[in-house]
């Protein structure tokens, strides 16, 4: 019970760093102009994780940053992401992608397909070199993995810039978004064959759906 208090405290302790510490930058040293908040975050995240901060201050970022709450970030973050696809594809115009269903196809796939088969290419050939695949992993997973991460698109990065440029809504907006959202339920569909698991599979369809069903009731609302 203490540790999961103790765990439980760490948790928001780290969660007030990670929210507060990038708006704080972006707010006090106004950086509006050349590094929105979303740059600042990204970057912020970076100095936080273990490659700067964990280098660096050792002691602090393992007290702060220990794996349980480390896990438990992991999962917060995955929420966060899957809401805000999920709102993403709720600002998405399905009648304007529909018309234009032959445009937004060819883009996309020019989009994905390029930097994915370039990447695949080049993971390809870094297996003939050990230490870059895991004791674990496939050839095939190693490839597609490495093609995924070249071909993947930011969408919440991209989401939050075009809304700060004030042009989510607008047509080019809606085109860019068009795009980047075919891109990512293709990557996802890679990600998904690069990981399957059956065992949870229909729970997993269940969720699906009534993710889906939501997001129909509330662009009908």
């Amino acid at each position: 019970m203490t540790s999961a208090i103790a765990t439980a405290e760490l948790f928001l302790i780290a969660m007030g760093i990670i929210l507060s510490v990038p708006y704080l930058i972006w707010r006090l040293l106004r950086t509006d102009y050349y590094a929105p908040l979303v740059v600042v975050q990204i970057i912020a995240g970076i100095l936080l994780g273990p490659g700067i901060l964990g280098r660096w201050f050792p002691t602090y970022y393992a007290y702060v940053f220990p794996p349980s709450v480390i896990a438990a970030l992991g999962g917060t973050s995955c929420w966060a992401v899957v809401l805000f696809v999920w709102i993403a594809g709720v600002e998405l115009d399905l009648k304007r992608a529909w018309l234009h269903r032959a445009e937004s196809l060819t883009a996309a796939a020019l989009a994905l397909g390029v930097p994915l088969v370039l990447g695949g290419v080049a993971a390809a050939a870094l297996l003939r070199y050990r230490g870059w695949s895991g004791m674990q992993a496939h050839g095939w997973q190693f490839v597609l993995g490495v093609g995924m991460a070249c071909a993947v698109t930011a969408l919440p990065v991209l989401i939050l810039l075009m809304e700060k440029l004030a042009i989510l809504r607008e047509p080019l907006g809606q085109r860019v978004l068009r795009y980047a959202s075919l891109d990512d339920v293709a990557i996802w569909g890679v990600l998904a064959v690069i990981l399957i698991d059956w065992a949870p599979i229909g729970r997993q369809a269940g969720f699906l759906v009534a993710l889906a069903l939501a997001g129909g009731m509330v662009r009908g609302s």
